[in-house]
């Protein structure tokens, strides 16, 4: 009985490490196959008092949506823009945003990066 039951263990653990594997290197294919729309997102200067920007590297040319939420999560600015390939900038102003945290999402059609930015 003991011995059976560790075969099975020993079995149920073999089939799901190689199940969790084969998962592991489709998303790194994945990943190389369709290489992120944008990365390196950064908010500067962060924490603002006025106006910010936020900088992002782009490998294609797309539709991207700007979004700045409170904490509660109601959105409390939202912008549609087009990147263009290589380095883009955002200029943002707080305008009558109170003082405190707030997420910016960029958000294209298969990518979604949100970050934290402080409003002093």
């Amino acid at each position: 009985m003991k011995k059976t039951l560790l075969l099975l263990i020993f079995l149920l653990t073999t089939v799901t490490f190689t199940f969790a594997q084969s998962g592991r290197n489709e998303v790194a294919q994945n990943m190389s196959v369709n290489p992120p729309a944008f990365s390196k997102v950064v908010a500067s200067p962060n924490p603002l008092v006025d106006k910010t920007t936020i900088t992002f590297t782009a490998t294609k040319r797309e539709k991207m949506e700007f979004i700045v939420k409170n904490l509660l999560g109601r959105t409390v600015y939202k912008e549609v823009l087009y990147t263009e390939v290589g380095t883009n900038r955002i200029p943002f102003s707080k305008d009558d945003l109170k003082s405190g945290v707030y997420l910016y999402t960029l958000k294209t059609s298969d990518q979604s990066v949100s970050k934290r930015i402080i409003i002093k």
